[in-house]
Formats: structure tokens, C-alpha cells, sequence
């Protein structure tokens, strides 16, 4: 039985990273409307799943829909999300860019870096809980820089 559980979940991992080197990069231009600084309704973007961010071809991070309900559109709304004061980020990146790493001086500065800089794919899973695996063996093998 825990056999044929470890053979469908290199099954499912090999489709998924499959589907990871064939996908197409997306950018966040076309994805996000600037007015609202909100992601734009897609079947791409509203789906489980796990997204990968790349700079300049260079993966630097990878995320996932961590939590049941949420899609990767509400992830990347979250990347893009500017705290009012006495708010946190909602996104671990964009947090740890601008308060830990102190790469830039506020949400102006890291917006203007998601769009012009940044490109990301996105795979989809069924559920929640495939994402999470998912995430985990892809922060594995690419080795993110801001996912350390």
C-alpha cells in the first residue's frame, strides 16, 4: 500500500515537472492591472497551484497556495499588496525584500521591480495539498535565492 503511494506521487511529480519546464513565462504586466494594483482575473491565475518567480532568467523564488480557498491570483495580489500603516506585507517576498534585505525603500520601488524585472510560471494542481508537495521538491531542486 505505501508502495503504491510513493509510485503515484513520482507520478504526479514527474507530470507536474513536466508541465513546469513546458510552461510558457508570464509576465506580470499582462497579469496585473496597475490602476488597482490587483491581478486580473484568468483561468491561469485562478487555480492551486504553485507559481515560480524568475529575475532576469534566475529563479529567485517559489510559492504556493498554502491555504484551501486561496488561488494563485490571490497570491500574486499579495505581491503586490501595500500595507497601510501598522500593517504587514501579506507576501513573504515582498517583506523580506524590502524589511530584511532592505533591496528597496517601499512598495513604489518593488512594484516597478515585479514588472520590469520579473517573469513567473505557474502549475497547477488539483488541491491544496498537492501544492504544498509540489512547492517543497521545486524549492528543492531550483534552490530559490529568497526562499533560504
Amino acid at each position: 500500500m505505501v508502495l503504491k503511494g510513493v509510485e503515484e506521487m513520482l507520478n504526479f511529480l514527474n507530470e507536474k515537472i513536466r508541465e513546469f519546464q513546458e510552461a510558457d513565462f508570464q509576465s506580470f504586466r499582462e497579469h496585473v492591472d496597475v490602476e488597482k494594483w490587483r491581478a486580473i482575473p484568468s483561468p491561469l491565475l485562478d487555480q492551486t497551484g504553485v507559481y515560480i518567480i524568475y529575475e532576469e532568467g534566475d529563479v529567485i523564488y517559489v510559492g504556493g497556495t498554502e491555504r484551501e480557498g486561496r488561488t494563485i491570483r490571490d497570491r500574486i495580489n499579495d505581491l503586490f499588496y501595500k500595507p497601510t500603516p501598522g500593517r504587514r506585507f501579506k507576501h513573504t517576498l515582498t517583506s523580506k525584500l524590502i524589511n530584511k534585505l532592505k533591496r528597496f525603500r517601499n512598495v513604489d520601488e518593488i512594484r516597478n521591480y515585479y514588472l520590469q524585472r520579473c517573469t513567473f510560471k505557474v502549475i497547477g494542481t488539483k488541491n491544496t495539498r498537492d501544492a504544498r508537495l509540489l512547492e517543497a521538491v521545486l524549492i528543492y531542486l531550483l534552490n530559490p535565492r529568497y526562499n533560504k
